[in-house]
């Protein structure tokens, strides 16, 4: 598909997604780390910081335009990897400026260098779009071992019980911290504002007070979500990991990561499949309850390539193409239209934005537009495309949208709003 329905063309959007990505860019040295730096932050005003999935998306993109740039953004993340393979949901390159946020989900209180959490792993499958695109071994060959490492440690910190999904231990770990599937977690049921941001950062606090130890935090059991998003993705990387590994005639690595996707493939199935409602539900703590809200997050399993088709089916005509649910002017809204959550527009106060209560994002539409192509959707994709065509051609890159009247909110320019560019 070289250009969207209404005429957007890829050549249109090369052009824009470049200025945006050099209007973004930004480098330093590094004092802490002894080291330069560069990278392209997901907004110029707001997000100076470097996140993991942003990064990866980002990467995702750049890819189409210039492979080198694309490649060099994954490198300069992977640099503040250390010898546990862990890698932060946010780093803090320039430490003079590291917000109050930054310091409370990090085990340093004082000047932290880097958050000690982590982010949905999307980098493998970066890695695998830019080699797909600069079929450069050398850039596999100093890459993948960093991201086999930080595979390593997903699957052995992170499923304590065994369950075979991996628990997310604060709701930034997700990338989507205001889904109300957290506050379950928390035990708050009802949609008060000002309560719900407390309960938002409880689990942090908790997280502050052990040190980010994570034995103790999981032990406790306060905050253990098997979140839906960060296990696909999980999931689609590891294949794509496996994938990599053949490339460089390693097959014992492949066989690996091939298994930790399939054992997580079939817990997913087994603990959030719901069969009376036809849809995929989180479970949290030790016991996995199940949340049941439905939000785009229940339809990320449709992103995953071994997803059968009888499940793929009932996703999309019970709910991705229900106008009480997702089926909205402008797909595809982070909260189904049907839940007392829902809140399509955004609000004027930064601490009670309704960032992921309802607004349409292009980082949960890339996913569910993937997984459309996959399994042969090809219509519903098309128009899920040309509605995020629209938006973007009366708006700009904005943050994110609301599915109702299309209109754009949060920052300007931002950066994985540029996902379009690799679904036209």
């Amino acid at each position: 598909m070289t250009s969207s329905p209404d005429g957007l063309t890829r050549e249109d959007l090369k052009e824009r997604v470049l200025t945006l990505f050099q209007t973004n860019f930004r480098s330093g040295y590094s004092n802490w780390l002894q080291a330069p730096y560069a990278y392209i932050a997901p907004a110029k005003h707001g997000y100076p910081h470097q996140w993991l999935w942003d990064t990866a998306f980002q990467s995702i993109v750049l890819s189409h335009i210039d492979p080198a740039w694309a490649e060099r953004e994954i490198e300069n993340f992977l640099q503040v990897q250390g010898p546990s393979g862990f890698l932060p949901h946010v780093i803090f390159w320039d430490e003079r400026h590291v917000p109050f946020w930054g310091r409370l989900l990090s085990d340093d209180s004082l000047h932290p260098h880097y958050t000690s959490i982590t982010q949905p792993p999307v980098l493998a499958l970066a890695v695998e779009a830019i080699y797909a695109r600069s079929n450069s071994r050398q850039f596999l060959a100093r890459v993948l071992p960093k991201v086999n490492a930080y595979h390593h440690w997903l699957a052995s910190t992170r499923d304590p019980y065994q369950s075979g999904l991996l628990s997310i231990i604060s709701a930034d770990e997700s990338g989507m911290d205001e889904l109300p599937i957290f506050q379950y977690a928390g035990g708050l049921k009802h949609n008060n504002f000002w309560v719900f941001h407390y309960f938002n950062r409880k689990a942090d606090v908790q997280n502050k007070l052990y040190g980010y130890d994570l034995q103790r935090i999981l032990r406790a059991d306060y905050f253990t979500v098997k979140e839906i998003i960060f296990n696909c993705i999980y999931i689609e990387s590891s294949r794509a990991l496996a994938r990599l590994h053949r490339v460089l005639g390693d097959s014992e690595s492949a066989a690996v990561a091939d298994q930790r996707a399939k054992v997580c493939t079939d817990a997913l199935m087994s603990l959030c499949w719901n069969d009376q409602d036809h849809i995929f539900y989180p479970v949290y703590s030790k016991r996995n309850k199940t949340i049941p809200v439905k939000t785009v997050t229940s339809l990320v399993p449709l992103f995953l390539t071994d997803l059968d088709a009888a499940h793929a089916e009932r996703l999309i005509k019970t709910h991705l193409l229900n106008s009480n649910e997702f089926n909205l002017p402008y797909p595809i809204p982070s909260v189904a239209k049907c839940e007392v959550f829902f809140h399509p527009e955004t609000l004027p106060f930064y601490w009670i934005k309704a960032l992921w209560r309802g607004p349409t994002w292009f980082s949960t539409n890339w996913l569910i537009v993937k997984g459309l192509l996959k399994h042969g959707y090809d219509d519903i994709a098309s128009g899920i495309i040309a509605r995020m065509s629209e938006m973007v051609q009366r708006g700009g890159f904005r943050e994110y949208f609301n599915p109702l009247t299309g209109k754009g909110y949060g920052k300007h320019n931002f950066g994985w709003s540029t996902l379009l560019l690799d679904l036209i």
